[in-house]
């Protein structure tokens, strides 16, 4: 017995009665000002004491005319429960009716882990059929509406989740995940990072020709944009971040131009270059990241990987190229940062802007070259954005 008065006890500290004064936690389902309908006599009872009767609500609330006659129950199964409670409460048609109101009984079975399954009795008889609704309130269920016959017709009446509690702000959810992120960052975590990352930056190659004049020819283009996305894996302890990627980069040329250049004079050659568009790429990146502020954290980052360009088009379409010619050498390095929002315990969302340079050889292209005068280089600025989502390493 000890034990069931604990129980009941705890439903209503959670629901928030006291035995010797009779708050509210239902109200009616009807379009009422909630402050003004919210004042069903209600109470929770052990339904296996003796003397169990409506007097246990009448006389909390007095001047009701509530039934005060025994409630007698016939119970519903109820398998696996381990305690049962009563909700005992007065309900009327409507608040502002003068037809006299109902006693109505709720079974609540106390199940393992304190879980709370509650049997309506829609028909009003006091005996709990099978074919009656019961159900146990999700977690996040603020309230549900049950229909229950009154003077022989159904209304709906909302019963409220005794165990509910609200949901935080977003900027305390943010906070808590911020620090779920950095507890769980103390064990090794393996997490898939998905990124979406833009160019834009120029590019030129240059190199002195063998045979006489041995002028040195320059080749130059803008790169309004280029799209990359990437896929990889994120090895992390303590903060530090070993990520394996990999992706496909699609880029745009314009203002391409090509330059001799023959002691002090210059010759300018425009729509010259046709210059690789595709790439596919792996390589591997080192972050670290450090807290800032209650929400975020900055990691500075530096990658390094090698690519394979398109080679359906060399560079100088007005040269024939030799049998055999290929892009050799392709690799690129980048330094940056990035700004993390831990939006949930395992999720980060976060932007990134970063410095790279790219190089790659096409020497086999081009029949009259100095050996050793090919230089080359492409630079600029990514930002983009990405989602990061840890699945090992997480507490239960």
């Amino acid at each position: 017995m000890s034990f069931r008065n604990s129980i009941i006890t705890l439903l209503l500290t959670v629901a928030g009665l006291t035995p010797g004064y009779g708050q509210y936690f239902t109200k009616l389902g009807i379009s009422l000002d909630v402050r003004a309908s919210a004042n069903i006599p209600v109470v929770v009872a052990d339904p296996n004491e003796p003397g169990f009767s409506g007097q246990l609500l009448a006389g909390k609330f007095p001047g009701r005319k509530i039934p005060t006659d025994p409630i007698r129950l016939i119970y519903p199964l109820m398998p696996g429960a381990i305690d049962t409670a009563a909700i005992l409460w007065y309900l009327r048609p409507e608040e502002i009716s003068a037809v006299p109101g109902e006693l109505n009984v709720i079974v609540v079975a106390i199940m393992p882990d304190t879980v709370k399954r509650f049997f309506i009795d829609g028909n009003n008889d006091r005996l709990f059929s099978s074919s009656e609704n019961s159900f146990v309130f999700r977690s996040n269920e603020k309230s549900r509406t049950v229909k229950i016959m009154v003077d022989g017709t159904y209304y709906p009446y909302t019963l409220m989740n005794p165990d509910y509690k609200s949901p935080p702000a977003p900027s305390e959810a943010i906070g808590s995940s911020k620090v779920k992120w950095n507890s769980e960052s103390k064990k090794p975590s393996l997490a898939i990072d998905l990124s979406s990352s833009f160019f834009r930056g120029n590019t030129s190659l240059s190199y002195n020709k063998l045979s006489r004049p041995n002028n040195k020819i320059t080749y130059l283009a803008d790169i309004p944009g280029s799209f990359r996305p990437s896929f990889g894996l994120d090895f992390s302890w303590y903060r530090v971040h070993l990520i394996l990627h990999a992706g496909y980069e699609r880029s745009a040329y314009t203002n391409n131009i090509m330059v001799s250049t023959e002691g002090d004079i210059h010759y300018t050659n425009y729509n010259r270059g046709t210059w690789p568009n595709s790439r596919l790429y792996a390589g591997l990146s080192l972050e670290y990241d450090f807290s800032t502020g209650r929400y975020l954290f900055i990691s500075p980052y530096c990658s390094y990987y090698l690519a394979r360009n398109d080679e359906k088009h060399p560079l100088e379409s007005m040269l024939q190229a030799p049998e055999g010619a290929e892009y050799t050498d392709a690799h690129a390095t980048e330094y940056g940062a990035k700004l993390k929002l831990p939006a949930a315990p395992s999720v980060v969302i976060y932007v990134n802007l970063s410095y790279s340079t790219v190089y790659y050889n096409a020497e086999k292209y081009f029949h009259d070259i100095s050996p050793g005068s090919y230089t080359m280089h492409q630079k600029g600025f990514y930002y983009g954005i990405g989602v990061n989502f840890r699945f090992t390493g997480l507490e239960n």
